[in-house]
């Protein structure tokens, strides 16, 4: 089929949507704070379960570009 290196082309084109979708998840919690929606500490909850996993895909599109 192909090489490993089109895999890890693979894996990091999924880790950048993902990382898309995440921002596109925090915009819209940030709309719905403004809106009042919903309270600071529902926003921080989830704002940071997010947070981690943004900095988790980034970790390992780093490890995967170089």
């Amino acid at each position: 089929m192909y090489g490993s290196r089109g895999k890890e082309e693979d894996l990091a084109e999924i880790i950048k949507n993902k990382l898309t979708s995440i921002k596109k998840v925090v915009e819209e919690l940030v709309k719905k704070l403004r809106d009042g929606e919903i309270g600071m500490e529902e926003f921080d909850l989830r704002y940071n379960k997010l947070k981690h996993q943004m900095k988790a895909l980034k970790e390992l599109l780093r490890s995967l570009e170089h």
